[in-house]
């Protein structure tokens, strides 16, 4: 019998299970599931869908957030509009978490 098979079934809690399965992006880092940030910088993916949806430009993002890239910031954006469902759900956790 192999070590494997041997080896207890760790139970993964509820809380991570809750976080959305979100696909690659290149301008992301996925550190966690619950530690999604812009590619090279520790700006959160949920900053990025939270100044879209207020209405921010992308340009006045990069003002904000220096470590930000024009690049970096549409291209979120692009993935945060063809993955709106999942990554308003990261959205949705992340708040909660930090309250």
């Amino acid at each position: 019998m192999s070590p494997l098979a041997l080896a207890p079934v760790l139970a993964v809690p509820r809380s991570v299970m809750d976080w959305p399965k979100l696909p690659p992006c290149p301008y992301l880092d996925f550190h966690a599931p619950d530690d999604v940030r812009i590619r090279g910088t520790r700006v959160d993916l949920s900053l990025i869908a939270n100044e879209y949806n207020n209405g921010r430009v992308p340009e006045q993002t990069v003002l904000s957030y220096p470590t930000l890239t024009p690049e970096a910031v549409y291209g979120v954006i692009a993935y945060y509009l063809g993955n709106r469902e999942a990554v308003d759900r990261y959205v949705e956790l992340t708040m909660k978490r930090a309250r």
